[in-house]
């Protein structure tokens, strides 16, 4: 079971440049590499790696050696979870799956590079609590998929109105701006976002994520 607290940068999260859900088509192979399928999961690395590979590419400013480095990374991850039966691929597509590890082993390269700089080489307790295990990551994957179904236009009890504030968030739009395009006071804009931000946490809610005062994956 996901915690999560509904901040600004969980929105971000669902609205990062994401790796393409996988067709319709792709449906069996998908079922196959999630029942432990290794040729069905290559096949799948095979069709999802550029997009990866584009996503670390962005991350790192081109850095080609990191982004490989990074993509290898993930798929020996998604694997080892695939394997040992943490993913579902009724809970959550395949493309999602793979961009919530790939999130994962992004900021566990953050951590590593910050220790370095700091002079220390070992996670310190509160960097362990933080992380997100193979089981984290699956359920990341899911809120991943609730977030953008409900940003799309699922979640029960979002206006059309809350999905353009969550979206205007997302996209890292100042509050200046948010205030000037929905003709409304900055303190005005501030309730509306609040509320956006509220009623998306009850559509969270009831899709199963329990709410609570810990970060979520997508906060730093």
């Amino acid at each position: 079971m996901t915690v999560v607290r509904v901040s600004p940068s969980v929105a971000m999260l669902a609205l990062e440049p994401h790796l393409p859900r996988p067709p319709h088509a792709l449906s069996d192979l998908t079922a196959a590499a999630a029942r432990g399928d290794r040729a069905a999961f290559e096949s799948l690395h095979v069709r999802f790696e550029p997009g990866l590979r584009r996503m670390f590419l962005s991350r790192t400013a081109g850095r080609q050696d990191q982004a490989d480095d990074l993509a290898q990374r993930t798929w020996m991850e998604c694997w080892r979870s695939v394997s040992a039966g943490r993913y579902d691929p009724a809970r959550a597509a395949f493309s999602t799956f793979v961009y919530a590890v790939g999130t994962n082993v992004w900021r566990e390269h953050l951590r590593s590079r910050a220790r370095a700089a700091a002079g220390t080489s070992t996670i310190q307790p509160e960097e362990a609590q933080g992380s997100t295990g193979p089981g984290g990551v699956a359920e990341l994957a899911e809120l991943l998929d609730d977030l953008r179904r409900g940003l799309a236009g699922a979640g029960r009890g979002l206006s059309d109105e809350d999905r353009a504030v969550l979206r205007a968030i997302g996209a890292g739009e100042s509050d200046r701006g948010m205030a000037q395009r929905f003709g409304v006071a900055p303190s005005t804009m501030n309730t509306k976002k609040r509320a956006a931000l509220e009623r998306l946490r009850q559509w969270l809610a009831s899709r199963g994520h329990r709410m609570g005062e810990r970060q979520s994956p997508g906060d730093e």
